[in-house]
């Protein structure tokens, strides 16, 4: 501040006064507190340029539609009127902005105390607590359009992360004492495939804020788990496998369900914290096929279907195509010109 603006006198009394120098419009102080929160105890300057020109700009914005045409442009104006004094080395603040939905009323109605369709979240985080909710407005609306409050639907989120408590608790075994069994059979290879499927898209759709889609992944994953350790006893489970998936479980439902994913990783030994671990990784060879679903084409019209090894060589399978189904019939008193195959796709049969 100006020393001489803000230490002055009283036009009344005449004794030692200070200015209000705190006038600015919230607009105009909340366009550029992102560069303030680097260090915020700064008191010798607004912001330290180093740090800030080493972080931002920021990777995404998030708001309401409003903003874009009220905040998000005092933002732009501030962030450009201090690069172009050379305070800052980049001229936008932020790198993309995304709008999220508005949760309605039950019914349908923009929430409002006139309407009375206003939902408390109090009672939800009493009844259920904070990880439910979470994982409710996650799963239960489209990030970027919202809807219409759903009681039944929190009421299965419940459930749901229910089944992932006992699924851990049901197989605490795994992770004290283990077995031997190190068969690597077909139950197994499903599970994986589920296992890498669900990563793939839970770090995909997470990263797009499609959050309910990376929920259907995970829940994809826990039913897999139901299904591998109920149809087999303990001494037929491959513990060490088991062990980890339902780790990399555990890591992929932290950022949604953050206080029950805490709780399970110490639940099973591990060192507190789970937001230390690494995020699981996926292998698109264990996400390819073994089998290949081939359409059948004569003369461009498909005809049949048939399943093909992947590594079945293409005059073999214009041979199985020739065979397949009603193809024979198809080609009764015509001439074969030209057999395609389109690796991974399809066989299109040439004849008159």
């Amino acid at each position: 501040y100006h020393e001489g603006f803000l230490h002055t006198s009283c036009p009344k009394c005449g004794k030692p006064a200070l200015r209000e120098v705190d006038t600015m419009d919230t607009f105009v102080d909340s366009s550029w507190y992102f560069l303030r929160y680097f260090t915020p105890h700064l008191d010798s300057a607004p912001f330290d340029q180093e740090i800030v020109n080493k972080w931002c700009p920021v990777d995404m914005y998030v708001g309401g539609a409003d903003h874009a045409t009220m905040h998000l442009l005092y933002a732009r104006f501030v962030n450009m009127v201090l690069h172009d004094l050379g305070h800052i080395n980049f001229d936008e603040p932020f790198q993309a902005l995304r709008h999220q939905g508005v949760i309605k009323g039950p019914d349908g109605q923009k929430m409002s105390k006139s309407r009375g369709n206003v939902v408390n979240p109090e009672i939800y985080l009493e009844k259920y607590g904070s990880d439910v909710m979470r994982c409710y407005l996650m799963f239960g609306f489209d990030y970027a359009e919202g809807g219409p409050w759903d009681d039944s639907g929190i009421a299965s989120m419940h459930r749901f992360l229910n089944r992932v408590w006992r699924i851990f608790e049901k197989n605490l075994w795994v992770f004290k004492e283990g077995n031997a069994n190190k068969a690597f059979g077909e139950a197994e290879k499903n599970l994986n495939k589920v296992l890498h499927r669900s990563i793939k898209g839970a770090t995909e759709d997470t990263e797009r804020l499609h959050f309910n889609t990376a929920l259907s992944r995970i829940m994809e994953l826990v039913n897999a788990l139901y299904k591998y350790t109920g149809e087999r006893p303990g001494e037929e489970i491959n513990a060490e496998f088991l062990r980890s998936v339902l780790e990399k479980l555990n890591i992929l439902l932290a950022p949604f369900a953050p206080h029950l994913a805490e709780e399970l990783w110490e639940m099973v030994g591990n060192p507190y914290s789970i937001f230390d671990q690494k995020w699981p990784s996926f292998d698109p060879a264990v996400l390819e096929e073994e089998v290949i679903n081939y359409g059948i084409l004569v003369n461009g019209k498909v005809r049949a279907q048939m399943q093909v090894p992947r590594d079945t060589d293409p005059k073999e399978i214009e041979k199985m195509a020739l065979q397949t189904g009603r193809i024979p019939e198809i080609l009764k008193g015509k001439t074969v010109r030209k057999v395609i195959v389109v690796p991974g796709r399809v066989v299109n049969i040439v004849a008159n």
